[in-house]
């Protein structure tokens, strides 16, 4: 993921991409995360005001994100803030650029 907001997927087997996505959100990718527990999750992070984080399912529509969430914040979420999955992939934390506080989701569904 990168500043265009694209998502590129690549066989290193094939030398070849093998999944190509430009994201609906505006802000640029920020972090690229598969979950720990389930290789088909990934977690995206967006540099974004609210719902920075996006999480992809690809056994669907990779395109159509299975849940949005994230924080209200006065400025796009910072490339040096980095969301962290629990081992057992049921919770993502991130912290912010503006407050001292860890912020915890429960993204099972």
């Amino acid at each position: 993921g990168g500043s265009d907001c694209k998502i590129m997927g690549w066989d290193m087997v094939r030398s070849e991409i093998v999944v190509e996505h430009k994201s609906a959100e505006n802000g640029r990718i920020t972090h690229i995360q598969q979950n720990p527990a389930d290789p088909n999750l990934f977690l995206i992070c967006h540099a974004t005001t609210n719902n920075q984080m996006t999480l992809h399912d690809s056994r669907q529509q990779f395109h159509v994100p299975v849940l949005a969430f994230g924080f209200q914040c006065s400025d796009n979420l910072s490339r040096n803030v980095a969301p962290s999955w629990h081992p057992d992939g049921a919770l993502v934390s991130s912290g912010t650029q503006s407050d001292a506080k860890i912020n915890i989701w429960d993204v099972r569904w």
